[in-house]
């Protein structure tokens, strides 16, 4: 794999990640667990919630981990303004930005 190419693959990963953990699941937890006595009654709700928070936020600080390096990588050698220019076009695209 060449380097833009894991460039565009963890620029991807980690803006789908951290979107992933802010899709609300909580909801279909509860119906879920409700529906097929699971978690009868308010606190094993409540700690499935709060299961599934910790799950989501590790998502997202996994996410962002991702991004930033590349955003250091790019910031090293663009500059941050061009840096952030040119991870938004490779997240759209799927090539470097031509400057």
């Amino acid at each position: 794999m060449q380097q833009s190419e894991k460039t565009i693959f963890r620029v991807r990963l980690g803006v789908i990640l951290y979107i992933i953990s802010w899709l609300p699941f909580e909801p279909l937890v509860v119906i879920y667990a409700h529906h097929y006595h699971v978690a009868d009654g308010w606190k094993l709700s409540t700690i499935a919630i709060l299961i599934l928070w910790i799950i989501q936020f590790t998502i997202g600080i996994i996410g962002i981990f991702i991004v930033g390096r590349e955003v250091m990588k790019e910031s090293q050698s663009y500059g941050y303004k061009k840096a952030v220019v040119n991870l938004w076009h490779i997240f759209l695209h799927g090539q470097e930005k031509s400057t």
